[in-house]
């Protein structure tokens, strides 16, 4: 018999959540690889949004601000390779 949410809870079974699962994208892998081992940064931005927004905010102000140019191009052709990527897949061909 399937427990509650409550049943669950009680028992410490954690709930589901992004800070419970794998990561779910480039920024999350990202962020994990950068941070030391054993440092839940999700949980700390949960607990903390408004400092971690603020120090994204100043990261992100500083980093395009110092290398702008080549930050902007390597999001281009991140962007380009992602774009021909998908379209192979669309047409499920390697046409590009």
């Amino acid at each position: 018999m399937p427990m509650s949410a409550t049943e669950s809870s009680s028992q410490g079974a954690k709930p589901a959540g992004p800070s419970n699962g794998p990561s779910n994208g480039i920024a999350d892998a990202l962020v994990d690889e950068a941070m030391p081992e054993g440092f839940d940064w999700r949980r700390m931005v949960q607990r903390y949004p408004w400092p971690a927004l603020t120090l994204a905010a100043v990261g992100g102000w500083m980093l395009g601000h110092r290398r702008g140019a080549g930050v902007l191009t390597a999001l281009a052709a991140f962007a380009a390779d992602q774009l021909v990527d998908h379209v192979n897949q669309f047409l499920d061909d390697e046409v590009l």
